[in-house]
């Protein structure tokens, strides 16, 4: 056993082996330590900096909030069965589908029925429930 421990360190691939992965994790150790150190040292100083260049901040009085009331758009009532599209789209929503309020006002198209929509060209969306 002892004849081949002696064999392994007496070999000169294993000891240079060794040596290169010894010298790497060292390296990179002491590269890693190097960015660490350094950007502490840099926001050190720069905290040291600005708090000499700027006088402490004042007290300042708060300024009132103004708020609004919301303005809120009334729905229209889907008592007739009415349905919106896009005058660029082929498919037909709802007005309360998350399809209908993304059509861009412009560009809206209300019928007063998806009988009335289909015969215009176009088809029921498959995101809107209530349409299937």
């Amino acid at each position: 056993m002892l004849e081949k421990l002696k064999s392994l360190v007496a070999d000169d691939t294993l000891y240079f082996g060794a040596l290169l992965v010894l010298v790497s994790v060292a390296s990179f150790g002491l590269g890693r330590e190097s960015v660490v150190t350094s950007a502490s040292e840099k926001s050190v100083a720069k905290q040291a900096s600005v708090s000499l260049s700027m006088p402490p901040p004042m007290a300042a009085a708060p300024t009132p909030v103004q708020t609004t009331p919301a303005v809120i758009a009334p729905t229209k009532a889907v008592a007739g069965g009415e349905v919106v599209a896009s005058k660029s789209g082929t498919k037909y929503h709802l007005p309360t589908c998350s399809g209908a309020k993304s059509i861009k006002p412009e560009n809206l198209i209300s019928f007063e029925s998806p009988a009335a929509a289909e015969a215009a060209g176009y088809t029921p969306a498959a995101n809107c429930p209530g349409l299937q």
